[in-house]
Protein backbone atom coordinates (compact mmCIF):
# COMPACT_ATOMS: atom_id res chain seq x y z
CA UNK A 1 0.00 0.00 0.00
CA UNK A 2 1.19 3.65 -0.95
CA UNK A 3 1.75 5.59 1.89
CA UNK A 4 -0.81 8.58 0.67
CA UNK A 5 -3.04 5.95 0.64
CA UNK A 6 -2.14 4.73 4.58
CA UNK A 7 -2.16 8.49 5.55
CA UNK A 8 -5.77 8.66 4.11
CA UNK A 9 -6.74 5.77 6.04
CA UNK A 10 -5.38 6.75 9.13
CA UNK A 11 -7.14 10.32 8.57
CA UNK A 12 -9.93 9.11 8.15
CA UNK A 13 -10.04 6.45 11.17
CA UNK A 14 -9.24 9.68 13.22
CA UNK A 15 -11.90 11.42 12.27
CA UNK A 16 -14.32 8.57 13.18
CA UNK A 17 -12.64 8.53 16.52
CA UNK A 18 -13.40 11.77 17.19
CA UNK A 19 -16.70 12.24 16.02
CA UNK A 20 -16.07 14.05 12.56
CA UNK A 21 -17.73 11.73 10.44
CA UNK A 22 -21.41 10.51 11.19
CA UNK A 23 -21.70 7.00 11.50
CA UNK A 24 -25.38 6.89 10.96
CA UNK A 25 -27.60 9.61 8.86
CA UNK A 26 -28.96 12.49 11.25
CA UNK A 27 -30.97 15.15 10.82
CA UNK A 28 -32.55 18.17 13.18
CA UNK A 29 -35.73 18.27 15.22
CA UNK A 30 -36.61 20.82 17.64
CA UNK A 31 -37.53 20.13 21.22
CA UNK A 32 -39.32 22.97 23.30
CA UNK A 33 -37.73 25.61 20.50
CA UNK A 34 -34.24 24.45 20.95
CA UNK A 35 -32.57 22.38 17.84
CA UNK A 36 -31.44 18.77 18.53
CA UNK A 37 -28.83 17.33 15.56
CA UNK A 38 -29.78 13.54 16.42
CA UNK A 39 -29.25 10.35 14.47
CA UNK A 40 -31.89 8.35 12.73
CA UNK A 41 -32.42 5.48 15.14
CA UNK A 42 -32.80 1.73 13.65
CA UNK A 43 -33.31 -1.76 15.19
CA UNK A 44 -29.40 -1.64 16.83
CA UNK A 45 -29.46 1.69 18.61
CA UNK A 46 -27.16 3.07 20.17
CA UNK A 47 -25.29 -0.78 19.73
CA UNK A 48 -21.55 -0.43 18.70
CA UNK A 49 -21.24 3.24 18.85
CA UNK A 50 -19.42 4.68 21.47
CA UNK A 51 -21.39 7.31 22.66
CA UNK A 52 -23.29 10.70 21.28
CA UNK A 53 -20.06 12.13 19.69
CA UNK A 54 -20.95 15.37 18.75
CA UNK A 55 -25.00 14.76 18.24
CA UNK A 56 -27.40 15.60 20.65
CA UNK A 57 -29.52 12.28 20.74
CA UNK A 58 -31.09 9.19 18.22
CA UNK A 59 -34.83 9.68 16.94
CA UNK A 60 -36.61 6.46 16.42
CA UNK A 61 -39.60 7.19 13.95
CA UNK A 62 -41.58 4.46 13.63
CA UNK A 63 -43.74 6.46 11.09
CA UNK A 64 -46.64 5.48 12.93
CA UNK A 65 -48.43 5.71 16.67
CA UNK A 66 -47.12 2.82 18.64
CA UNK A 67 -50.09 1.61 21.39
CA UNK A 68 -49.35 1.76 25.03
CA UNK A 69 -47.79 -1.72 25.76
CA UNK A 70 -46.34 -1.69 21.92
CA UNK A 71 -42.73 -1.68 21.22
CA UNK A 72 -40.17 -1.74 23.92
CA UNK A 73 -36.20 -0.72 24.15
CA UNK A 74 -33.53 -2.44 25.83
CA UNK A 75 -29.95 -1.30 26.55
CA UNK A 76 -28.29 -4.84 25.55
CA UNK A 77 -24.95 -4.78 24.27
CA UNK A 78 -24.62 -0.81 25.71
CA UNK A 79 -22.36 0.26 28.14
CA UNK A 80 -23.29 3.64 28.94
CA UNK A 81 -26.42 5.02 30.59
CA UNK A 82 -28.88 6.48 28.54
CA UNK A 83 -32.75 8.62 28.90
CA UNK A 84 -35.28 8.51 26.95
CA UNK A 85 -38.03 10.71 25.74
CA UNK A 86 -41.28 9.21 23.92
CA UNK A 87 -43.58 12.02 22.51
CA UNK A 88 -47.02 11.78 21.30
CA UNK A 89 -48.51 12.75 17.51
CA UNK A 90 -49.13 16.37 18.39
CA UNK A 91 -44.81 16.55 20.19
CA UNK A 92 -46.45 16.71 23.68
CA UNK A 93 -44.13 14.35 25.98
CA UNK A 94 -45.86 11.42 26.89
CA UNK A 95 -43.02 10.05 29.52
CA UNK A 96 -39.32 9.50 30.16
CA UNK A 97 -37.52 7.00 31.80
CA UNK A 98 -33.52 6.57 32.58
CA UNK A 99 -32.28 3.07 31.06
CA UNK A 100 -28.84 1.40 32.36
CA UNK A 101 -26.26 0.00 30.89
CA UNK A 102 -26.63 -3.97 30.35
CA UNK A 103 -23.90 -5.97 29.13
CA UNK A 104 -25.56 -9.30 29.91
CA UNK A 105 -29.09 -10.50 29.32
CA UNK A 106 -31.49 -10.95 30.27
CA UNK A 107 -31.89 -7.16 30.26
CA UNK A 108 -34.52 -4.52 31.36
CA UNK A 109 -37.16 -3.71 28.49
CA UNK A 110 -38.60 0.20 28.42
CA UNK A 111 -41.75 1.08 27.52
CA UNK A 112 -43.82 4.74 27.04
CA UNK A 113 -46.01 5.26 29.88
CA UNK A 114 -48.59 6.05 27.06
CA UNK A 115 -48.97 5.79 23.33
CA UNK A 116 -46.12 7.67 21.40
CA UNK A 117 -45.22 8.85 17.41
CA UNK A 118 -41.69 9.16 18.35
CA UNK A 119 -39.08 8.39 20.83
CA UNK A 120 -35.62 9.99 21.23
CA UNK A 121 -32.50 8.50 23.36
CA UNK A 122 -30.23 11.08 24.40
CA UNK A 123 -27.08 11.23 27.04
CA UNK A 124 -28.07 11.42 30.81
CA UNK A 125 -29.70 15.20 31.82
CA UNK A 126 -30.28 15.79 28.13
CA UNK A 127 -34.02 16.34 29.21
CA UNK A 128 -34.10 17.78 32.53
CA UNK A 129 -35.30 20.92 31.23
CA UNK A 130 -37.98 19.90 29.48
CA UNK A 131 -40.86 21.86 31.04
CA UNK A 132 -44.72 21.01 30.65
CA UNK A 133 -45.69 22.95 27.17
CA UNK A 134 -42.73 21.54 25.90
CA UNK A 135 -42.90 20.07 21.97
CA UNK A 136 -41.11 17.35 19.51
CA UNK A 137 -41.27 18.87 15.83
CA UNK A 138 -39.99 16.53 13.20
CA UNK A 139 -39.70 18.10 9.78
Amino acid sequence: MRAGTIAILVLMLAMLAVGGCSPRPVRTVSIGGEPWTVYEGSGDGMRGLPGFGDVDGMLFDPDQDVSLGGAAFTMEGVPYPIDIAWFDATGALVSLAAMAPCMTPPCPLYRAEGSYRWAIEAPPGAFADLGPGDRLVVD
